[in-house]
């Protein structure tokens, strides 16, 4: 299973992304905010199964409840990275207390021009493995 973040306002679109892995057949879970936790639910079909949730951001409204130990591959959103993996995200850290708990792969989508030099991490930040942007894969789980 590949679990993406459904883009909101200038994010990297993934609309078009979820839709074409639903096509090909993959299994595809996608994050709803309860409280303050992600709850992640399986989707057969984007256009039908995803609505505007918490903040006006786009999220399951149904699918199958999945567990975080059947999903292969999580595609991240962030507001700023570096090359090193590590990531600051939107402020509620809803992916800080998700990504000690997993054991898979992890890529995040940006824009070339949310890359900087450093962003400060502490010990319990878990960096991303890939980077995807206009330009270029940053590798980090070989740094």
């Amino acid at each position: 299973m590949v679990m993406f973040y459904a883009s909101f306002q200038s994010e990297v679109d993934t609309h078009n992304m979820i839709r074409r892995a639903l096509a090909e057949g993959k299994r595809v879970v996608l994050p709803r905010v309860k409280e303050k936790e992600l709850e992640l639910f399986e989707i057969e079909n984007f256009d039908r199964d995803v609505a505007p949730g918490a903040w006006g951001i786009p999220e399951p409204d149904g699918g199958k409840p999945t567990q975080l130990k059947d999903i292969g591959l999580i595609v991240l959103p962030g507001a700023v990275f570096d090359e090193q993996g590590n990531r600051i995200g939107y402020g509620a850290g809803f992916y800080d207390k998700l990504l000690p708990l997993y054991k898979g792969r992890t890529v995040a989508l940006a824009f070339e021009l949310q890359m900087v030099s450093t962003v400060p991490a502490v010990s319990h930040d878990i960096p991303v493995q890939k980077i995807i942007t206009e330009k270029r894969v940053v590798d980090a789980s070989v740094l």
